[in-house]
């Protein structure tokens, strides 16, 4: 999770985006836009 330490996640969050890299996930469904930020595609908000 260091990996990521310039962005403001909550464990939570950092949790999930280690999870997702680990299974080579690229998109995730999510409303929360933060993800964004470490390089994951959210497949629930449309903009």
């Amino acid at each position: 999770m260091l990996r990521f330490g310039e962005h403001k996640l909550s464990f939570t969050d950092a949790s999930i985006v280690v999870v997702a890299k680990a299974y080579y996930m690229n998109e995730i469904f999510t409303l929360d836009k933060d993800f964004r930020k470490v390089g994951l595609q959210d497949a629930g908000i449309a903009d």
